[in-house]
């Protein structure tokens, strides 16, 4: 939903991993974004999880090579410009560095679906703020105008439940005086 809320629905193509897999692509983008997600396990453990990352979109990004007659089927006339590994937390910048090498590799492969400007990128959820936060205005509705009650409508509440805390407290003690 992220990535549509960015590129908009109409841009953005799911490439199914049911049968056979998804080649690499988890997402395909009319401007030349390919999208590939990945949630580390444990999270709490930075290098472990930088080094899962790393394996991750290295394997993923050398998919464009290994599979690329599917690829090039999947995307038709278009060209990639963008392939973004897409992770919950970025904490370590070494994963960037490690998909910048591999992305020079498959440059390399000279694919003819790859755009001269093509590279490798990870962005994390703080990279979607705009868009995560458009979704929970939408999963929320439309924002409730309040009206601050004016003075005497404040006194007037307050003269209801004082003598509301009145009435119970006679019931609770029938037999105390008012003073009490």
């Amino acid at each position: 939903q992220l990535v549509q809320v960015r590129h908009l629905p109409q841009n953005v193509q799911d490439v199914p991993d049911k049968v056979q897999g998804d080649a690499g692509l988890e997402f395909i983008t009319t401007d030349g974004c390919c999208y590939q997600s990945y949630a580390p396990e444990d999270p709490s453990d930075v290098a472990k999880a930088a080094s899962k990352m790393k394996s991750k979109g290295a394997r993923d990004l050398r998919k464009l090579v290994k599979n690329k007659e599917t690829i090039s089927e999947i995307l038709g006339d278009r060209k990639i410009s963008n392939w973004i590994l897409f992770c919950p937390f970025l904490d370590n910048k070494d994963v960037i560095s490690h998909l910048q090498t591999v992305a020079k590799e498959v440059k390399e492969a000279g694919l003819a679906f790859l755009a001269p400007d093509f590279c490798a990128l990870v962005q994390c959820q703080e990279d979607f703020e705009t868009e995560y936060q458009q979704l929970r205005a939408k999963a929320v509705g439309a924002p409730m105008p309040i009206k601050k009650p004016s003075s005497d409508q404040l006194e007037e509440a307050e003269s209801k439940l004082d003598q509301r805390v009145e009435e119970k407290l006679k019931r609770a003690f029938p037999l105390d005086d008012d003073d009490r």
